[in-house]
């Protein structure tokens, strides 16, 4: 039996920074390095980039998206990013499957993880990615004048540390919690959070190792954030210290 591992890919690391379009050659090369480690592990790809795609999408089609907000963004993109990895998973014969999932279906016995622990393994990948459509769990209202949620108002956007990388540490806790349940506890669960954000540092060092008695210093010592990402690394540090002490191991 191979070990899991969880894969999550930043808005900025499959979205092109000059042109605002899907960087089908970064999918290329990520899908080419997945069929490498699928010699050892079973990969879950959690993906960002439906509401960069979505606008994209208006752009070149030359039609008017003043009055669109980010879940419709979404719904416009989703499909986009997630038939880009398709192809480029399929140039190296590997199946790929969009989820459209909640942060509420990410737990030990719902649908949503049954259905990916019977599918995971087989040639097939899943690509996940939150349901913006039907989900405020994320996306959420926003006073951008007051700079504050609010119920009150009509703009949506992304509340920070409650995004794809939570989804992913979600995703593979509950992972974790069924194979326990189930008494594979040989099998290692692991989590990779890519970022273009730098190293986090100490009196100018980088930290290679991070530990949780020292987490409230990283919270108030992280502000970096990528040029589309909402929270940053004080949120990777921070879902990463709850999938690791759920007994994921994480490497950001």
């Amino acid at each position: 039996n191979k070990d899991i591992v969880g894969l999550k890919f930043g808005s900025d690391l499959v979205i092109d920074s000059e042109s605002g379009e899907i960087n089908h050659e970064a999918l290329n090369r990520y899908a080419a390095q997945i069929a490498l480690i699928q010699e050892v592990y079973c990969p879950i790809i959690f993906t960002s980039g439906g509401v960069a795609a979505g606008k994209s999408l208006i752009k070149k089609s030359g039609l008017d998206g003043s009055l669109l907000d980010s879940q419709n963004y979404a719904a416009l993109g989703s499909d986009e990013i997630s038939t880009a990895w398709k192809r480029s998973l399929l140039e190296h014969n590997i199946l790929g499957a969009q989820v459209l999932a909640n942060h509420d279906q990410m737990y030990k016995g719902s649908v949503l993880m049954q259905t990916l622990v019977r599918g995971i393994g087989r040639n097939l990948v899943y690509i996940v990615n939150e349901n913006d459509q039907e989900n405020l769990f994320e996306l959420r209202q926003y006073d951008s004048e007051k700079k504050i949620f609010t119920k009150e108002s009509n703009e949506r956007t992304k509340k920070p540390g409650v995004d794809n990388d939570s989804l992913a540490s979600r995703g593979m806790i509950a992972f974790r919690k069924e194979l326990d349940a189930e008494g594979f506890n040989d099998i290692d669960v692991h989590l990779v959070l890519f970022t273009l954000v730098g190293g986090f540092q100490i009196d100018g060092i980088n930290q290679h190792s991070i530990y949780a008695r020292n987490a409230r210093y990283y919270n108030d010592h992280c502000g970096d954030k990528s040029e589309r990402g909402t929270g940053g690394m004080k949120y990777k540090i921070r879902t990463g210290f709850k999938a690791a002490r759920a007994g994921v191991k994480t490497c950001i």
